[in-house]
């Protein structure tokens, strides 16, 4: 492996996201097809909260093998982060596809169509999620079969 992506990797270890960045940055200017080093980077970014470098570096990655499901999952978490929700929610789809068990894909894209007031699809996310295992999803659930029985009480009152 090429030393620049070991040393990034060992900064990131440290915590020390930028200068990461760099080392990354070389280490894709010695190795353009190095989609790794484009996930290493982005995830820096991500946690610098610069998520348009996320989505170029994503992106970059999507180039160089399209049919790996994190690099739309994590495309889509920084699309989030930006409000672009109709594009998360497609990235997660593409991951879904490539991948039907991505728990957390389902679960996340589930709270997209939250946040789009679109309850009856966040529903069947977070259920097929749950399915899958994600305790945060059955926690929803209850949650969601909870307020239900009350809304019912209150209009049967």
């Amino acid at each position: 492996m090429n030393q620049n992506y070991e040393k990034g990797i060992r900064q990131i270890d440290g915590k020390q996201y930028r200068n990461a960045v760099k080392s990354f940055s070389t280490a894709i200017k010695e190795e353009p097809e190095n989609r790794d080093a484009f996930l290493q980077r982005a995830s820096c970014h991500f946690q610098l909260k610069e998520f348009e470098n996320v989505i170029q570096d994503m992106t970059m990655a999507i180039n160089l093998d399209p049919t790996y499901e994190q690099f739309y999952y994590n495309r889509a978490a920084a699309f989030v982060n930006i409000h672009k929700y109709t594009d998360a929610i497609n990235d997660y789809g593409v991951a879904l596809a490539l991948n039907p068990k991505y728990t957390n894909a389902y679960y996340n894209r589930a709270s997209v169509y939250m946040k789009l007031e679109n309850h009856e699809k966040a529903v069947l996310d977070f259920m097929e999620a749950a399915k899958l295992g994600n305790e945060d999803a059955k926690i929803v659930l209850k949650h969601f079969e909870k307020r239900g029985r009350e809304i019912n009480k209150e209009k049967g009152s």
